[in-house]
Parts: C-alpha cells; sequence; structure tokens
C-alpha cells in the first residue's frame, strides 16, 4: 500500500478534537497582533520593491557613467564650454546617433542627451538640438548637478505631440577631476508601473512612489492597469494621515510605520526612503478589512485547526518511522546546501514511495542548480574578462591596469619593497597606419603589446591608442632593469614580418621606467614619473629607454 493511502486511512480514522483550545489560543493571538503582523508584511513587500528600484538604479548609474567615460563625449563637452566653437557635423551626427541607438535599445527611456556645464545641449537622441540651452536649467534640483549619479523629481516633457510625466537620471562627466558636464537619460513615470504590478497586496492596499515633492510617481493596487496620478480621497480624508506625515524625521527615522483613520476605517501605512533618489515609498494596509475577514471565517478556521492538529498528531506518532526519516535527510540535504553553497550533495534515497520520489525530484532539481551554478560562474568569469581586457590585444585596459597598479602599491608597501612602473610609446606609430594600412597599425600594436607579455609577464596593460603600461615587483635591482630594457629595445627592433612589404619591419619604442617605494607612492603619480621619463626618451632621440 502506497504511502498517501496509508495517510488517507490515518487521518478518517483518527480526526478527534483534542487541540481546540490550542486553535482558540492562537486565533486571539493572531487578531491581537494583527498591527505587527501587517506592519512586518508591508515592510518585507517595500523592502523587495526598493531593493529592485535601486538595482536597476545602479543598472543606469553604470550604463552612464560608462558613456561619460568615452573620450570622444569628453572633447564634445569640451567643445560645448568653448561657447561658439562648435563640432563638425560629421562628429556631431556620428554622436547623434551613438545616443539614438542606445536609447532605442532600451525601451523605457525616451530621451538620453549630453549637456554641459552651462546647460548647453551637445548632443541628443531627437528632443534637443545641439547648442541650445535646455530648460532643466531653470527646473532642475541643485542635488543633481553634484556629479553624483542621482534620479530627479517629476517634470512634464512634449515627446512627439505628447505631454508626458518624466524623471532623469544624472550622471557627471569629468575632464580628470573637473565637472564638465552631465549624461541624462529622461525616464517616463509610466516605467516604474511595473513595480506597483508586481506587488501582491491584500484587499484595500495601495502602493505609492513619489517623489520629494510628493508628486506621484506610480501609485495603486497590483491589481489596477492606469497609474494614479492624485490621491483619491479629499484632504480632509488625509488629515491624520498628512499629520503623521509631516512629523516624520527623515534622518532619524528613513524607515517605519504608523496608524491613522480615513473615514473610520483604520489604516497602517509602511514607508522608506529610496536610494540615489529623493523619492519615498509607502504601502497602505486596510486593518479594518482584514479584521472583518478574520471575523467571517473565525469558527471555520477553529474547527478546521483543532481537527488538522489531531490528525496530525497522531499521524506523526503512527508514521514517524517513515515520515520523519526521509523527511529529515531531505531537509538536512538543502540546509547543508543553503549553508554550504555546495549543490553537488544529493538526497540519495532510493525508495519507491512518495518520499523517495520527491528525494529523487529534489536530486534532479539541485542537478539543475549545479548546472546553471556553473554556467553563472562561467559567465561572470566572460564578463569579467571582458571588463578588464584590452579587446585587440587581450592585455588589461586602461581601467583595469590602473587597479592592478594600485593593488600591487599597496601588497609591495606592507613589506617595504620597491616597485617599477613602465610607459611604452610607439615612436611615430601614426607612419604605419599612413604607408600601410590601419590594419597594420593593429599589427603594429598587438607586436608590441605581446612583447610586452614575454618580457614582463602579466602585468601589462594598454592605457590608449599605442600608449602602454607595465608594473614590476620581482627584480633584484636596477642592473636587472637595465638589462630587461636592452632585451626588450632589441625585441622592438627585431620587428615583425609584414607580408606587405615582404621583410621584417622594426618597431621602434620610447620606454620610460620609474623605480620607487611602494609606500612612498602612488600609482598616479608612478605613472607620472614613467610618463615623464619616456619623454626624456623621446628626448634622447627616441628608440630607446630611460630610467628615472
Amino acid at each position: 500500500m502506497k504511502f498517501r493511502h496509508t495517510l488517507l486511512i490515518v487521518f478518517l480514522l483518527f480526526s478527534l478534537v483534542p487541540l481546540y483550545v490550542l486553535g482558540v489560543v492562537l486565533m486571539y493571538e493572531n487578531d491581537r497582533n494583527i498591527e505587527d503582523v501587517m506592519a512586518e508584511s508591508l515592510e518585507s513587500i517595500s523592502k523587495t520593491q526598493i531593493q529592485d528600484i535601486k538595482n536597476f538604479c545602479e543598472e543606469r548609474k553604470e550604463y552612464l557613467e560608462m558613456i561619460g567615460q568615452y573620450d570622444m563625449v569628453k572633447e564634445a563637452v569640451l567643445v560645448s564650454m568653448q561657447g561658439e566653437k562648435k563640432l563638425n557635423k560629421s562628429y556631431q551626427k556620428y554622436l547623434d546617433n551613438m545616443l539614438d541607438e542606445r536609447a532605442k535599445s532600451n525601451l523605457f527611456v525616451s530621451n538620453l542627451f549630453i549637456m554641459d556645464a552651462q546647460f548647453r545641449m551637445v548632443s541628443s537622441s531627437g528632443q534637443y538640438t545641439a547648442g541650445e540651452v535646455s530648460t532643466l536649467k531653470d527646473e532642475v534640483d541643485p542635488k543633481c548637478l553634484t556629479g553624483e549619479f542621482l534620479i530627479s523629481q517629476v517634470y512634464k516633457r512634449m515627446i512627439r505631440s505628447s505631454e508626458y510625466r518624466v524623471v532623469a537620471a544624472y550622471a557627471g562627466i569629468y575632464n580628470e577631476d573637473e565637472l564638465i558636464g552631465y549624461i541624462v537619460e529622461e525616464i517616463p513615470t509610466s516605467y516604474f508601473d511595473q513595480y506597483r504590478a508586481s506587488v501582491n497586496l491584500s484587499a484595500g492596499g495601495t502602493m505609492y512612489i513619489t517623489d520629494g515633492n510628493d508628486q506621484i510617481i506610480t501609485a495603486g493596487t497590483s491589481g489596477e492597469e492606469e497609474n494614479r496620478t492624485k490621491y483619491i480621497v479629499t484632504e480632509e480624508e488625509r488629515r491624520d494621515f498628512n499629520e503623521l506625515w509631516k512629523k516624520i524625521n527623515w534622518d532619524k527615522n528613513p524607515a517605519g510605520s504608523f496608524t491613522y483613520m480615513v473615514s473610520g476605517r483604520k489604516y497602517i501605512t509602511y514607508y522608506s526612503n529610496i536610494d540615489y533618489t529623493d523619492w519615498k515609498i509607502r504601502i497602505n494596509g486596510n486593518l479594518s478589512a482584514y479584521h472583518q475577514r478574520t471575523q467571517k471565517f473565525r469558527k471555520l478556521l477553529i474547527i478546521s485547526l483543532a481537527f488538522l492538529t489531531a490528525a496530525l498528531l497522531l499521524v506523526n506518532i503512527y508514521l514517524s518511522s517513515r515520515l520523519t526519516k526521509p523527511l529529515g535527510r531531505i531537509v538536512t540535504t538543502l540546509s547543508r546546501v543553503r549553508k554550504e553553497h555546495d549543490y553537488s550533495l544529493r538526497v540519495n534515497n532510493k525508495s519507491k514511495d512518495e518520499f523517495g520520489i520527491l528525494s529523487r525530484e529534489v536530486d534532479e532539481l539541485l542537478f539543475y542548480a549545479e548546472a546553471a551554478e556553473r554556467r553563472e560562474q562561467r559567465k561572470q568569469k566572460h564578463l569579467q574578462r571582458r571588463a578588464e581586457n584590452d579587446p585587440l590585444t587581450g592585455i588589461y585596459n586602461k581601467a583595469a591596469i590602473g587597479n592592478y597598479i594600485e593593488q600591487t602599491i599597496e601588497g609591495v608597501a606592507q613589506n617595504g619593497g620597491e616597485i617599477v612602473v613602465g610607459f611604452v610609446d610607439i615612436d611615430d606609430f601614426r607612419d604605419y597606419n599612413t604607408k600601410y594600412g590601419h590594419q597594420a597599425g593593429d599589427d603594429v600594436i598587438c607586436f608590441v603589446a605581446n612583447a610586452l607579455k614575454e618580457q614582463i609577464g602579466n602585468g601589462v596593460g594598454r592605457n590608449g591608442g599605442d600608449e602602454f603600461l607595465f608594473c614590476l615587483t620581482q627584480f633584484s635591482g636596477r642592473e636587472e632593469i637595465v638589462y630587461r630594457m636592452k632585451a626588450l629595445v632589441q625585441k622592438f627592433n627585431q620587428g615583425f614580418y609584414n607580408e606587405k612589404i615582404g621583410k621584417n619591419m622594426p618597431i621602434p619604442c620610447s620606454i620610460g621606467v620609474t623605480i620607487a617605494k611602494a609606500d612612498e607612492s602612488t600609482h598616479e603619480s608612478l605613472i607620472e614619473d614613467a610618463d615623464e621619463a619616456m619623454y626624456h626618451a623621446k628626448e634622447n632621440g627616441k628608440n630607446g629607454y630611460f630610467i628615472l
């Protein structure tokens, strides 16, 4: 006989009521603590939405800051700040098209544009003209102009002859440490309706996201298709709520809950700030409605609980050996998976009853989870390599080599050791492109990168264009550095075979090297010193090295 048949017979034979009083006590405690339960429920829902919005903000922050780091964007902003001077038309068109394509790739973005620090439009995906002064100059909150990522308050914008309510995500554009402009992304408030629609609210529950001016961004119940743009109750009905809302000290209590009355009904509201914005989220629950529902089912719940408790108790005694052991193995396995993050664990229950089937299903699920985790790890490693490596040469890109040097300094400084930083510039690189074409120029850059990796090791990166950086910590002294630089110059002069000219093509380079105590240096100062040394090598006739 299968386990479920045995369980059914036991339930039919042993449905008595020995714990009726316990059910009544539990119901009484549930009613007495309803406000705490609802506050915790609303807080849990709110935190989920806040985290989702925070994740969205961080994605937009990373995206906008990436655009703001493009050299072509910085150059265009610097040109705009000169006033009368304008970008070349083809350059302007390329920049506008780039923003337009990026805006189209994000369906929730209505406009993407670049402004200089004086609010002159530099480039736009379509809503503005380069050179005009944006109306945002008089509308934007000064907090958005610090250069830090921030999403603004609600304002209205004409988009394709229709008026929309939008918010704007701002990120600063910097030339070195100077704030020179802003990359701005306008997002219709309707995008945020999805956060409200995904919330599972009880009857009478509503969710509001408002900006710093108490303008509604999204509001309503999870089942409402149309977003509310204004409050549906009168100011008089909201008086109790408004008095409590105004008393909140947001610095001391950025999140919390309170109860209030509206038209004779009792409500509870959980509220909180939202990171990267001046926005507030609040979720309202109707305590009166909840009380009414619990009253209707009080008797049924008490009786059901009593009979169910009795049945479960007797079943537990009668079938403990058949129930607790296999279930305990499943629970123990899943608990270990959660604590150890080891998806290779298995329940390994070979029995043919329901628990054996359940165990095998759990094992199958763990197998898929293990495979998914491996795929995710491979994906993350691939993304990290793409983020750190120069796409042409495969060595570190500018940001990654800078981080590598900074981390190397920190490690070496603990032991009071020395560090070597080098700056390599290909002499007359433009001539290769001019004489032999851009493919030859790429071949030259790859040759230099490979030569550096062969001589230096992993601490090699492309600083941009025809410039490279390298970092060394394992060396016996200045004599070894001199030896290595001579070998490097020799390697560059040997060059590589160019099929176009049918012979070896030497690649003369100028190398600047600085040797310094790690605990007395920063990665910026070392790179500057190496750059200076490289220029000394240039002044000495190029095709050589100079050591500070």
